[in-house]
């Protein structure tokens, strides 16, 4: 299909007025991102040594509730396909978006760490090989946890919650643990990446920030980590979170 008639294909499932056989076509679309996925995982895999996960492609269900809860153009929806990257660190985290971006010309960075979407946080690193675009979604392991919380979240109560909708409460409970979270990368960040460096400086204020932050992100990320663990397994604990 041309592109054209993949927009056109869009408008018809935005408005709830498709058939059968344009499901099938839209299905057939929806798969036709195979290759392009396996090309940028294999990219990932040999020439940056990184552990990419592929996430399951869009099913046509939620490429026609995207559809219609953006109005945005079929060919414009550019995380049919894609894969995520966790990593240890937000410098980390940065680091290998933009040596995507170098690898793939023409590819597209989203950063949603500093300005999260929802309380959602991540980088995301759009590209573009066989003529399909490939979300490739990069998170720390906090990151990566709350999102997974987060998505269970949206199971049990409402999936408006992924876009501000749903329960004022549970909203309200996932961004005071996506800005905790959030913290605590910080600190992660500034003990393992600057934390080497310090004691050569000779900076006494720096020495002191550093060991106190050193002291404190161990219990710091235990509590968190069993935080997230408690609420995946249930929930409806957000109801109590304060």
């Amino acid at each position: 299909m041309s592109k054209s008639q993949l927009d056109k294909l869009g408008v018809r499932l935005a408005r709830m007025e498709y058939s059968a056989d344009e499901l099938r076509m839209l299905d057939e679309y929806r798969r036709s991102f195979a290759p392009a996925s396996d090309a940028v995982l294999q990219v990932l895999r040999s020439e940056f040594s990184l552990s990419p996960t592929a996430r399951p492609a869009k099913s046509t269900a939620a490429i026609v509730e995207k559809l219609v809860r953006q109005r945005t153009r079929l060919t414009q929806i550019q995380d049919i396909a894609g894969c995520r990257i966790v990593v240890s660190t937000i410098s980390e985290q940065k680091r290998v978006a933009k040596m995507l971006v170098g690898r793939f010309p023409g590819a597209q960075m989203f950063d949603r760490v500093t300005e999260p979407n929802h309380g959602y946080r991540a980088i995301h690193v759009v590209v573009q090989t066989e003529r399909r675009a490939v979300e490739i979604q990069i998170r720390t392991e906090l990151q990566h946890m709350w999102a997974a919380l987060s998505e269970k979240a949206a199971d049990r109560f409402d999936h408006a919650l992924k876009y501000g909708g749903g329960p004022e409460r549970i909203r309200e409970a996932l961004s005071r643990l996506s800005t905790w979270a959030h913290d605590v990368d910080w600190k992660i960040d500034l003990v393992q990446v600057i934390g080497p460096g310090v004691e050569k400086t000779g900076d006494t204020d720096l020495q002191k920030l550093y060991r106190q932050t050193s002291a404190e992100l161990a219990e710091d990320r235990r509590i968190l980590s069993e935080a997230f663990a408690a609420l995946a397994e249930d929930p409806d604990e957000l109801l109590d979170t304060e």
